[in-house]
Protein backbone atom coordinates (compact mmCIF):
# COMPACT_ATOMS: atom_id res chain seq x y z
CA UNK A 1 0.00 0.00 0.00
CA UNK A 2 1.60 3.36 -0.78
CA UNK A 3 -0.35 7.06 0.28
CA UNK A 4 0.91 10.26 -1.13
CA UNK A 5 -0.91 13.39 1.35
CA UNK A 6 -0.44 16.81 0.19
CA UNK A 7 -0.36 19.04 3.53
CA UNK A 8 -0.77 22.58 4.07
CA UNK A 9 1.67 25.60 3.26
CA UNK A 10 3.61 25.19 6.10
CA UNK A 11 4.08 21.84 6.30
CA UNK A 12 7.26 20.33 5.55
CA UNK A 13 7.77 17.26 2.82
CA UNK A 14 7.24 14.28 4.77
CA UNK A 15 9.08 11.00 3.79
CA UNK A 16 7.42 7.80 5.76
CA UNK A 17 9.19 4.82 3.23
CA UNK A 18 8.05 1.40 5.44
CA UNK A 19 9.50 -1.21 2.60
CA UNK A 20 10.47 -0.22 -1.22
CA UNK A 21 11.53 -3.93 -3.40
CA UNK A 22 11.65 -4.95 -6.41
CA UNK A 23 13.07 -7.87 -8.69
CA UNK A 24 16.44 -8.26 -9.80
CA UNK A 25 17.44 -8.87 -13.41
CA UNK A 26 18.19 -12.48 -12.35
CA UNK A 27 14.68 -13.15 -10.34
CA UNK A 28 15.70 -11.89 -6.80
CA UNK A 29 13.51 -10.04 -4.77
CA UNK A 30 15.80 -7.15 -3.43
CA UNK A 31 14.90 -4.31 -0.76
CA UNK A 32 16.33 -0.65 -1.91
CA UNK A 33 14.16 1.08 1.13
CA UNK A 34 13.45 0.08 4.59
CA UNK A 35 12.08 2.22 7.67
CA UNK A 36 13.50 5.42 5.36
CA UNK A 37 11.64 8.63 7.62
CA UNK A 38 12.93 12.14 7.25
CA UNK A 39 11.36 15.40 6.44
CA UNK A 40 12.59 18.61 4.43
CA UNK A 41 11.38 22.21 6.27
CA UNK A 42 9.59 24.29 4.29
CA UNK A 43 11.90 26.48 2.20
CA UNK A 44 15.16 24.12 3.40
CA UNK A 45 17.56 23.21 1.03
CA UNK A 46 18.35 19.54 2.30
CA UNK A 47 20.77 16.52 0.65
CA UNK A 48 21.17 13.13 0.64
CA UNK A 49 24.40 11.59 0.87
CA UNK A 50 24.76 7.80 0.33
CA UNK A 51 26.76 5.15 -1.81
CA UNK A 52 25.87 4.53 -4.78
CA UNK A 53 22.56 1.99 -5.33
CA UNK A 54 21.73 2.84 -1.70
CA UNK A 55 18.53 3.96 -3.00
CA UNK A 56 18.44 7.42 -3.00
CA UNK A 57 17.34 7.59 -6.70
CA UNK A 58 14.57 5.52 -5.85
CA UNK A 59 13.73 7.40 -3.19
CA UNK A 60 12.96 10.55 -5.44
CA UNK A 61 11.37 8.52 -8.13
CA UNK A 62 8.64 7.44 -5.29
CA UNK A 63 8.96 11.08 -4.37
CA UNK A 64 7.49 12.70 -8.48
CA UNK A 65 4.86 10.01 -8.26
CA UNK A 66 6.52 7.64 -10.85
CA UNK A 67 7.06 4.31 -8.77
CA UNK A 68 4.22 3.42 -6.71
CA UNK A 69 4.78 0.26 -5.60
CA UNK A 70 6.23 0.68 -2.19
CA UNK A 71 4.62 0.17 1.34
CA UNK A 72 4.38 3.39 3.32
CA UNK A 73 3.81 7.29 2.88
CA UNK A 74 5.01 10.70 1.78
CA UNK A 75 3.82 13.98 2.01
CA UNK A 76 4.46 16.81 -0.20
CA UNK A 77 4.03 20.79 0.60
CA UNK A 78 1.40 22.09 -1.11
CA UNK A 79 0.96 26.24 -0.83
CA UNK A 80 1.77 28.56 -3.27
CA UNK A 81 2.36 27.09 -6.95
CA UNK A 82 1.66 23.22 -5.54
CA UNK A 83 4.02 22.35 -8.43
CA UNK A 84 6.89 20.14 -8.48
CA UNK A 85 9.82 20.49 -10.28
CA UNK A 86 12.71 17.83 -10.93
CA UNK A 87 16.33 17.98 -11.78
CA UNK A 88 18.04 14.78 -13.33
CA UNK A 89 21.46 13.45 -14.39
CA UNK A 90 20.55 14.24 -17.95
CA UNK A 91 19.16 17.75 -19.06
CA UNK A 92 16.09 15.78 -21.01
CA UNK A 93 15.73 18.81 -23.44
CA UNK A 94 13.67 18.66 -26.44
CA UNK A 95 16.36 18.42 -29.71
CA UNK A 96 13.96 20.13 -31.87
CA UNK A 97 12.79 23.24 -29.53
CA UNK A 98 15.48 26.09 -28.61
CA UNK A 99 16.63 26.92 -25.01
CA UNK A 100 13.75 29.41 -24.35
CA UNK A 101 11.11 27.09 -25.85
CA UNK A 102 12.39 24.19 -23.88
CA UNK A 103 11.48 26.22 -20.65
CA UNK A 104 8.81 27.76 -21.94
CA UNK A 105 6.85 24.87 -22.51
CA UNK A 106 7.47 23.80 -18.77
CA UNK A 107 5.36 26.72 -17.95
CA UNK A 108 1.54 26.55 -16.97
CA UNK A 109 -0.84 28.32 -18.42
CA UNK A 110 -0.95 31.70 -15.66
CA UNK A 111 2.88 31.84 -16.60
CA UNK A 112 2.99 31.57 -20.04
CA UNK A 113 4.08 35.40 -20.86
CA UNK A 114 6.38 35.34 -17.42
CA UNK A 115 9.35 37.55 -18.02
CA UNK A 116 12.45 35.00 -17.36
CA UNK A 117 15.27 38.12 -18.23
CA UNK A 118 16.48 37.53 -14.39
CA UNK A 119 16.58 33.66 -14.79
CA UNK A 120 18.47 33.39 -17.97
CA UNK A 121 20.82 36.19 -16.50
CA UNK A 122 21.76 34.72 -13.58
CA UNK A 123 22.13 31.36 -15.06
CA UNK A 124 24.28 32.66 -17.79
CA UNK A 125 22.20 32.09 -20.44
CA UNK A 126 20.96 35.39 -21.44
CA UNK A 127 22.76 35.03 -24.67
CA UNK A 128 21.58 31.25 -25.37
CA UNK A 129 18.32 31.81 -25.60
CA UNK A 130 18.09 31.44 -29.43
CA UNK A 131 20.09 28.11 -29.41
CA UNK A 132 19.52 24.60 -29.94
CA UNK A 133 20.20 21.91 -27.37
CA UNK A 134 23.13 20.30 -29.45
CA UNK A 135 24.65 23.90 -29.85
CA UNK A 136 25.32 23.55 -25.79
CA UNK A 137 27.92 21.83 -23.95
CA UNK A 138 26.96 19.54 -21.29
CA UNK A 139 27.40 21.87 -18.84
CA UNK A 140 25.01 25.03 -20.65
CA UNK A 141 22.60 22.51 -21.44
CA UNK A 142 22.19 21.78 -17.23
CA UNK A 143 21.99 25.38 -16.85
CA UNK A 144 18.85 25.44 -19.14
CA UNK A 145 17.48 22.31 -17.42
CA UNK A 146 17.92 24.31 -14.15
CA UNK A 147 16.33 27.36 -15.56
CA UNK A 148 13.28 25.05 -16.33
CA UNK A 149 12.87 23.69 -13.24
CA UNK A 150 13.26 27.12 -11.41
CA UNK A 151 10.58 29.11 -14.10
CA UNK A 152 7.23 27.34 -13.02
CA UNK A 153 8.13 28.42 -9.75
CA UNK A 154 8.09 25.57 -7.80
CA UNK A 155 6.41 24.58 -4.36
CA UNK A 156 9.22 21.64 -3.85
CA UNK A 157 12.53 21.09 -5.78
CA UNK A 158 13.74 17.61 -6.27
CA UNK A 159 17.64 17.45 -7.77
CA UNK A 160 19.02 13.90 -8.95
CA UNK A 161 23.28 14.57 -9.16
CA UNK A 162 22.08 16.91 -11.54
CA UNK A 163 26.10 17.86 -11.80
CA UNK A 164 27.58 14.67 -11.84
CA UNK A 165 29.92 14.15 -14.64
CA UNK A 166 30.99 17.32 -14.99
CA UNK A 167 34.46 18.77 -14.45
CA UNK A 168 35.10 19.98 -11.46
CA UNK A 169 35.33 23.70 -12.73
CA UNK A 170 32.21 23.25 -14.37
CA UNK A 171 30.84 21.70 -11.82
CA UNK A 172 31.52 24.38 -9.11
CA UNK A 173 30.07 27.20 -11.05
CA UNK A 174 26.52 24.83 -11.27
CA UNK A 175 26.91 24.85 -7.78
CA UNK A 176 26.93 28.38 -7.59
CA UNK A 177 24.39 29.33 -9.83
CA UNK A 178 22.07 26.69 -8.06
CA UNK A 179 22.05 28.60 -5.20
CA UNK A 180 22.42 32.20 -6.46
CA UNK A 181 18.60 31.17 -8.08
CA UNK A 182 17.68 29.39 -5.31
CA UNK A 183 18.46 32.07 -2.58
CA UNK A 184 16.55 34.50 -4.61
CA UNK A 185 13.24 32.27 -3.69
CA UNK A 186 14.02 29.66 -1.47
CA UNK A 187 11.73 27.11 -2.29
CA UNK A 188 11.68 23.36 0.00
CA UNK A 189 14.39 21.63 -2.31
CA UNK A 190 15.69 18.06 -2.33
CA UNK A 191 18.60 16.77 -3.32
CA UNK A 192 20.74 13.39 -4.23
CA UNK A 193 24.52 13.54 -3.88
CA UNK A 194 27.22 10.69 -3.14
CA UNK A 195 29.51 13.46 -3.04
CA UNK A 196 30.24 15.25 0.65
CA UNK A 197 31.86 18.18 -0.17
CA UNK A 198 28.87 19.19 -2.55
CA UNK A 199 26.51 18.44 -0.10
CA UNK A 200 28.46 20.71 2.63
CA UNK A 201 28.97 23.28 -0.02
CA UNK A 202 24.54 23.68 -0.98
CA UNK A 203 22.87 22.41 2.01
CA UNK A 204 21.21 23.53 4.95
CA UNK A 205 21.02 19.59 6.62
CA UNK A 206 22.67 16.53 5.19
CA UNK A 207 20.58 12.92 5.70
CA UNK A 208 22.90 10.32 5.57
CA UNK A 209 21.88 7.44 4.20
CA UNK A 210 22.97 3.41 4.98
CA UNK A 211 23.96 1.22 2.13
CA UNK A 212 20.94 -0.73 1.33
CA UNK A 213 18.38 -1.50 2.53
CA UNK A 214 18.71 2.35 2.72
CA UNK A 215 17.42 3.81 6.28
CA UNK A 216 18.81 7.05 7.77
CA UNK A 217 22.08 6.95 9.61
CA UNK A 218 21.77 10.61 11.11
CA UNK A 219 21.27 14.08 10.41
CA UNK A 220 24.47 16.70 9.90
CA UNK A 221 23.15 20.11 10.74
CA UNK A 222 25.59 22.49 9.21
CA UNK A 223 24.41 25.78 10.25
CA UNK A 224 26.72 27.99 8.77
CA UNK A 225 26.10 30.61 6.39
CA UNK A 226 26.75 29.49 3.14
CA UNK A 227 28.82 33.17 2.59
CA UNK A 228 30.64 31.72 4.93
CA UNK A 229 31.77 28.53 4.05
CA UNK A 230 35.36 29.17 2.56
CA UNK A 231 37.74 26.22 1.77
CA UNK A 232 38.97 26.49 5.34
CA UNK A 233 35.69 26.32 6.89
CA UNK A 234 34.96 23.53 4.90
CA UNK A 235 37.47 21.37 5.93
CA UNK A 236 36.31 22.11 9.45
CA UNK A 237 32.92 21.08 8.47
CA UNK A 238 34.43 18.04 6.67
CA UNK A 239 36.28 16.87 9.87
CA UNK A 240 32.92 17.46 12.22
CA UNK A 241 30.97 15.37 9.93
CA UNK A 242 33.96 12.42 9.78
CA UNK A 243 33.96 12.44 13.52
CA UNK A 244 29.58 12.53 13.65
CA UNK A 245 29.66 9.51 10.72
CA UNK A 246 33.02 7.85 10.93
CA UNK A 247 33.52 5.69 7.64
CA UNK A 248 31.20 7.94 5.55
CA UNK A 249 32.86 9.50 2.68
Amino acid sequence: MNDMQPVGAAAPLRVDIAEKTFRSAQGVSVTALRNLSFEVRQGEFVCLLGPSGCGKTTTLRILLGLDRQFSGSFQLPEGGSNRIAAVFQEPTLLPWRTVEENVRLALPKDLRTKNLDALFDTLGLAGMRSLYPAELSLGLARRAALARAFAIEPAVLFLDEPFVSLDGRTAGQLRRLLIDVWSAKPTTALMVTHNLTEALTLADRIIVLAPRPSHVLGVFDIGLPRQHRSPEATDDLLRSFHQKFPGVT
